[in-house]
């Protein structure tokens, strides 16, 4: 009962407003910090995401250094790492995120652990989900030349991966804008 009660008070402390951050201009529709356009309660700070990874036919991340954020774009069933390293050169293609591929920004707890990973730890937790309603994503992809995994379909390749003109919404918080933001990183690798 008193473990109960406990929660319960943390709980109420967690949810008051009061204890929320808070933009230092709410009216100005933009980041302060990284220049990005938004239209959020709260606005997101997309310079906030320093790690960059990538894995399978095709998706790449960008993380927080503590975890708590999350931009993942996929395009899988694409086979672009597979149709590189067939002509043996660069491919390239444009995506419609509002049809095409996702982009969705994970806002909670130990997010690096849900991308390119098989083995959960059990402690991960998206919290909040925005997902991209418009914006274009570029990609290129470049065979490594390696076809060892090709049997069970990884194509081990160099991944360029430009967004531009991004809206992400999510149920309830409003929506991000994202004008640009782009990233390398090693793609085509199966985790596992």
């Amino acid at each position: 009962m008193r473990a109960a009660l406990c929660l319960a008070l943390l709980t109420l402390a967690a949810c008051d407003p009061s204890n929320q951050a808070t933009d230092p201009d709410p009216d100005s529709g933009t980041d302060s910090a990284s220049g990005t356009d938004t239209t959020a309660p709260g606005d997101f700070d997309f310079a906030t995401l320093t790690q960059a990874g990538g894995c399978s036919d095709v998706v790449f991340y960008k993380l927080s250094a503590d975890g708590t954020a999350a931009l993942v774009f996929t395009a899988t069933g694409q086979e672009l790492t597979k149709a590189s390293y067939d002509a043996g050169a660069a491919v390239s293609q444009t995506f419609d995120l509002s049809a095409e591929a996702s982009l969705q920004l994970w806002q909670g707890v130990e997010l690096g652990g849900l991308v390119c990973n098989d083995a959960l730890t059990g402690n991960e937790v998206k919290e909040l989900i925005w997902s991209a309603t418009a914006g274009s994503a570029y990609v290129t992809v470049t065979t490594t030349g390696d076809g060892s995994g090709a049997g069970w379909g990884a194509y081990p390749a160099s991944g360029h991966l430009e967004l531009t003109g991004v809206t992400l919404t999510a149920p309830d918080d409003g929506t991000l804008s994202l004008d640009s933001l782009a990233w390398d990183a090693n793609v085509g690798w199966l985790p596992g």
